[in-house]
């Protein structure tokens, strides 16, 4: 009886709750006809490395013996972390100090093959952001923030990460917070449309913060729950009297 209890209370204060919304609010890409089978797609854009940038890099040559000394091949220091410093440096073991503050890490890959050719034989260098993340906070399944090994991830991909969002979220007013050259920049973003996919901000930068706001039918659920919640046990309680009037 407790069980079943329980779970009338929670289907009234659903019910409750979702009573002040519409359907029409829920579904994303509303504007997206079925039969397109092509849709122009925003541009992918390169992370550029910056100071205090964390930078993860695998190293492996021909003579593999010159770099086990220095601990930059896989066997040994499989995944060596370097720091961009101040100055937009990083300092390798073998090459030196390297300038990498402004590139993607591609051009660093470049950078840092040519430099340790001069010291290895058929040098190949991996190198990738090692402290790419992004948050999800707000009317989500999952606030919290996300490492991004790729370095390339969609704001629709980031919120699978954070189990979508609740049916009570506004998906007609996300807010994207980026930093860029020291500032606050901020954006809103409509997923009832389909113009999110050529959107500049499909495609998130690192420390990109997404903020999913609840929709007032969230706020008035929470404010109704307790007095449902009362209600809703005193109407069982009336029922479970009753029952037990019948069966004597």
């Amino acid at each position: 009886m407790n069980e079943k209890l329980s779970h009338l209370i929670w289907v009234v204060i659903l019910g409750s709750l979702f009573s002040c919304s519409t359907y029409k609010k829920v579904p994303y890409f509303q504007d997206l006809n079925t039969e397109e089978k092509k849709l122009s797609g925003a541009q992918y854009v390169e992370a550029i490395i910056s100071k205090n940038d964390i930078l993860e890099i695998k190293v492996i040559a021909a003579n593999q013996e010159a770099l086990n000394t220095h601990s930059l091949s896989p066997e040994k220091g499989a995944e060596t972390r370097f720091i961009v410093d101040q100055s937009g440096q990083i300092k390798v073991p073998l090459i030196g100090q390297v300038k990498v503050e402004g590139l993607t890490t591609a051009e660093t890959e470049t950078i840092l093959e040519k430099n340790f050719s001069k010291v290895v034989k058929d040098p190949l260098v991996n190198v990738r952001l090692a402290d790419f993340k992004i948050s999800v906070l707000g009317d989500v399944e999952k606030p919290g923030v996300y490492p991004i090994p790729s370095e390339r991830v969609t704001i629709l991909e980031a919120l699978g990460l954070a189990g979508d969002l609740r049916l009570t979220a506004e998906r007609d007013n996300v807010l994207l917070i980026r930093e860029k050259n020291g500032e606050k920049q901020f954006s809103k973003i409509d997923l009832t449309s389909k113009r999110i996919f050529n959107s500049p901000d499909f495609y998130l930068q690192k420390n990109d913060v997404i903020y999913v706001k609840p929709s007032k039918a969230a706020y008035a659920g929470y404010e109704k729950a307790p007095r449902v919640a009362s209600l809703a046990l005193s109407a069982a309680a009336v029922l479970v009297s009753f029952g037990i009037l019948l069966t004597r």
